[in-house]
């Protein structure tokens, strides 16, 4: 997820199953940010 546009550009769409892989210094916290992001899309 370095580019938003190389993640626009996956094609995902509502219902689709992604595997998410965090690596680094943050990647706990990374981690909790993509999770919340997701979680309130679906809320939507």
């Amino acid at each position: 997820m370095k580019s938003i546009i190389g993640v626009l550009s996956l094609g995902i769409s509502r219902g689709s199953l992604v595997s998410i892989r965090c690596s680094g210094e943050d990647e706990i916290q990374a981690m909790k940010e993509i999770s919340k992001f997701i979680s309130a899309l679906n809320m939507k």
